[in-house]
């Protein structure tokens, strides 16, 4: 049965890499390019004076490493006008840069961000490294997990959306691909894990009921996050926003699912072998007793979590130039907290639905 899914996933992966879904590309300027650099020289550096305060500024010689100037040496001038936050560069950094020409047709270069990729790439193979080291062959089956995901997100569910398919909808649609192949690559092709994946799906859909009311109720657009509104202005009405804030919810839920309703699957079937003839009430009882733990402790975990996340959203409750009662009210912060709680309630749902399904389950396999 495991060398069946593996064929299956790996078929899946393949389709998943050669479909092309993706809208074709539109150039938004020709006059504009985005270049990648390293810092050679520092030529000058002085401080300039803006409404904001004082401001850095250095003009640099930088070796430019990737785009249509690859190995020329360029002039590029770093906080030359007015800017919230200044960097200060040094020989050796590796910059992300705007080309673009004025009305006489000369290139102006603009730093716009800081190259990170080999820092991830390094991270990933630590993470990697760790998990492999740690939990073995079961950390490596999760991980292909994790990549059949990400394959699903990145050539599945958003290059639909993209092209202008309902989000929730894609988001469906890739939630049921990917929760069986992480399910059963992570532990294993067992009746816990069919009864795990079958709570999750009654649970998203619950809880994919929940965020639709409340985002109606609440009159959320979508659109109060500035990620949001810029793919709004680069793609128009082909996208529904709305949709997309219940999608995130939708996905960003399944990893936490995964351990929730495979902890009371396993609960259940343990308690089940360990006393026969035991009743479905005394079952879903007894399994419940302890799935309460696991609620209490899950609640103040999603609220840390979430609140190490939103940290300068925190801060607004606290600022003193603005009302509790009106920063409660911006969009953003309403839906961060309909987010959160609708996220929350239906992780907390997939606790006693998970236990209900398991024990119909091996009341009626007994």
């Amino acid at each position: 049965m495991n060398k069946i899914l593996y064929a299956l996933l790996t078929l899946a992966t393949i389709a998943l890499f050669l479909i092309d879904l993706n809208p074709p590309t539109e150039n938004v300027s020709d006059y504009e390019e985005v270049i990648e650099g390293t810092v050679q020289e520092i030529t000058e550096t002085s401080s300039i004076e803006t409404i904001d305060g004082t401001q850095h500024y250095q003009k640099m010689a930088i070796e430019v490493t990737r785009g249509s100037l690859e190995g020329e040496l360029i002039t590029v001038e770093n906080g030359a006008t007015a800017s919230i936050y200044s960097e200060e560069y040094e020989p050796g950094d590796r910059l992300v840069i705007i080309r673009s020409e004025n009305m006489q047709g000369e290139d102006i270069f603009s730093v716009v961000d800081t190259v990170r990729r080999p820092l991830l790439f390094w991270l990933f193979i630590l993470f990697v490294a760790v998990v492999a080291l740690v939990s073995q062959k079961q950390g490596m089956k999760a991980l292909l997990g994790m990549v059949f995901s990400f394959f699903v997100l990145f050539r599945l569910v958003l290059p639909l959306i993209l092209l202008g398919y309902s989000p929730v909808w894609s988001a469906i649609g890739g939630c049921v691909l990917i929760i069986p192949a992480t399910f059963y690559l992570s532990h294993g092709v067992k009746h816990k894990t069919s009864v795990a994946i079958l709570g999750t799906l009654v649970t998203l859909v619950l809880t994919g009921v929940m965020a639709y009311i409340f985002a109606h109720l609440g009159n959320l657009t979508g659109l109060a996050d500035e990620a949001a509104s810029f793919l709004k202005s680069d793609t128009g009405d082909r996208i529904d926003f709305q949709g997309l804030l219940l999608a995130g919810i939708l996905i960003s839920m399944l990893g936490v699912l995964d351990d929730v309703s495979v902890s009371q699957a396993a609960i259940v079937q343990e308690l089940e072998g360990a006393k026969k003839n035991i009743s479905f009430v005394e079952l879903y009882r007894r399994t419940m007793t302890v799935g309460k733990d696991h609620i209490a402790s899950m609640v103040n975990t999603l609220v840390l979590v979430y609140a190490g996340a939103s940290i300068p959203l925190l801060l607004l409750f606290i600022d003193h130039s603005h009302t509790f009662y009106e920063v409660l009210n911006y969009e953003f912060v309403a839906e961060e907290i309909i987010q959160t709680l609708v996220a929350s309630i239906g992780l907390i749902l997939t606790v006693p639905v998970t236990t209900f399904i398991a024990c119909i389950w091996h009341r009626k396999s007994a």
